[in-house]
């Protein structure tokens, strides 16, 4: 479809908006930036993502690390905390994703995703010229409020003031630590729009700048899920596995609730597929298949499954639109991290997952703690699909009238 560092004069719209989001590594992330480029489209808007170029990564890291010991040497009890985080990120990327996997991202990134490498400088330039009608920042956590290393080019700072539009982004854990929210409250203030995907962002917007952001779901859901069928089957065709199946994917290692639910179901003639989640307590289970690849693979695998098992909030996004019943389990941040509350506060992201159940009337399909995940009514997709719908139109009308010049 398109290519990395193509020209940014070769696109076939004549205006264009910038997008700046997380996106490698990560299923979701790659296709809610994929499901972003396609509704700006929808707006009648070509959109590029602007990766930050290595040309002056080292010293950009090197500025970013003096900022971050600074604040550290103020706040450490925080420092450890978010050493931590960083070490569980980082044990997660490596234990569960195989090379496969890492290549399948890479290459939906190149292929799929229309981006340009650029350095902060470069960035400047561009931004201010009359190429760019506007530029979006989000969705997913690119204002995690917990974070040390906090990046300007996620609150668009290289960009004038006028173009900047925040497109569903997250706070992560719904709170701003108390050394982010002076720069926060600033940085955010300036935005010509605002929207947040989570009613807490919301909240935390007003509180922090006392602007109204407006709450718009997740880009992925901006699509419908005949959309998604049509791009993922051009890419892949339609494979499935002849048995019923539950798809499962983790993010962090299994807990123990979710071991015991999986094993319920293959007592009962299920099989598991696992996907990019290639963790030793899978490994022991019997009747399992570890699968991977790309985010294609990810949707079609998922489409095709009798029920979902996972503690992604894109899996649960997913499982919305194609009609799955799913179980979602708080991430078990235990396997990975230090287990002082403390810690697994500043890590736990439950709150998107559980918000979004809330508004579709389906709490009871998240698991906490240790209790069992019990059997549940059949969820009415009929209502689910109503509530779709009418978030849709809300974000089309919101993001229609940010591209067209209003202040929000």
């Amino acid at each position: 479809m398109k290519c990395e560092n193509k020209r940014l004069g070769d696109t076939k719209m004549s205006r264009k908006v910038g997008q700046v989001t997380l996106y490698n590594y990560n299923y979701g992330s790659a296709l809610q930036c994929f499901a972003t480029q396609r509704v700006v489209e929808q707006a009648g808007y070509s959109c590029v993502l602007f990766r930050e170029s290595e040309k002056n990564g080292v010293w950009r890291k090197m500025f970013y690390l003096i900022k971050a010991l600074a604040k550290a040497a103020v706040h450490p009890t925080h420092a450890r905390g978010f050493l931590c985080m960083m070490q569980s990120k980082r044990k997660t990327a490596l234990t569960a994703l195989r090379e496969s996997d890492f290549k399948g991202l890479q290459q939906f990134v190149e292929e799929d995703i229309f981006s340009v490498k650029l350095t902060y400088t470069e960035m400047k330039r561009v931004a201010r010229s009359d190429e760019f009608a506007a530029f979006i920042s989000g969705s997913d956590q690119i204002w995690n409020g917990s974070w040390f290393l906090r990046n300007d080019v996620y609150f668009l700072k290289f960009a004038p003031k006028s173009k900047r539009i925040a497109w569903a982004p997250s706070f992560g854990t719904g709170t701003v630590a108390r050394y982010n929210r002076r720069r926060f409250a600033r940085d955010i203030g300036e935005y010509r729009c605002l929207s947040v995907r989570e009613q807490s962002g919301v909240d935390t917007v007003e509180e922090l700048t006392g602007r109204q952001a407006v709450r718009v779901i997740d880009p992925v859901l901006q699509l419908t899920a005949d959309q998604w069928r049509k791009y993922y089957t051009a890419k892949n065709g339609m494979r499935r596995f002849s048995k019923p199946y539950i798809f499962c994917y983790f993010l962090n290692e299994p807990g123990d609730t979710a071991i015991k639910h999986l094993k319920s179901r293959v007592d009962k003639g299920m099989s598991v597929v696992a996907f990019a989640s290639d963790y030793e307590r899978l490994r022991k289970m019997k009747n399992v298949t570890f699968e991977g690849g790309s985010p294609w693979d990810y949707l079609e695998l998922l489409d095709g499954a009798d029920e979902v098992c996972s503690d992604s909030f894109h899996a649960l996004a997913f499982s919305l639109l194609f009609h799955k019943e799913m179980r979602i389990f708080h991430r078990n941040y235990l396997y990975s991290s230090d287990k002082s509350r403390r810690i697994i506060s500043i890590l736990d992201q439950s709150e998107r997952i559980t918000s979004i159940l809330k508004r579709m009337n389906i709490s009871d399909r998240f698991i906490d703690g240790e209790k069992p995940a019990e059997e549940c009514a059949p969820i009415d997709f009929d209502n689910i699909d109503c509530v779709l719908d009418s978030e849709r139109s809300a974000a089309k009308k919101f993001l229609k009238a940010a591209l067209e010049g209003q202040r929000i």
